[in-house]
């Protein structure tokens, strides 16, 4: 599943003009989103799972909504991204249930807007 999946994140980033992005999928028994692809993250900032509430990805686990701004506002910040990145969290869902969330960023001083958060929703 890992080739597809970092295809998709590939492609996503490359049509929205982000530059990485990242997969992960939610593990119930740990509460957790764990990294199943990402896309030019580089590997010192990229976390294998990422507890409720705890970077881009664990904060759209703990509200279950998506996500659009800066990096550095999330409350609690997991990795050391560039400064003024702009990011987007989108909830993943099967049945109604959350199974996953695909996070994108771009470096300053470009922002994602509304209609990248639409493209995103459609991967």
């Amino acid at each position: 599943m890992e080739p597809l999946l970092s295809h998709i994140v590939e492609r996503a980033c490359n049509l929205i003009g982000a530059d990485d992005g990242v997969i992960g999928l939610y593990v119930p028994e740990r509460d957790v989103i764990r990294t199943a692809a990402s896309h030019k993250i580089p590997a010192d900032e990229l976390l294998d799972e990422l507890p409720r509430g705890q970077g881009l990805t664990g904060r759209v686990l703990e509200t279950g909504q998506p996500l659009r701004g800066y990096y550095s506002d999330l409350p609690h910040a997991a990795r050391k991204a560039p400064e003024g990145m702009h990011v987007i969290g989108m909830p993943i869902r099967a049945h109604g249930r959350l199974i996953g969330v695909f996070g994108i960023g771009t470096h300053a001083p470009r922002t994602l807007d509304a209609r990248a958060q639409e493209l995103l929703q459609i991967f």
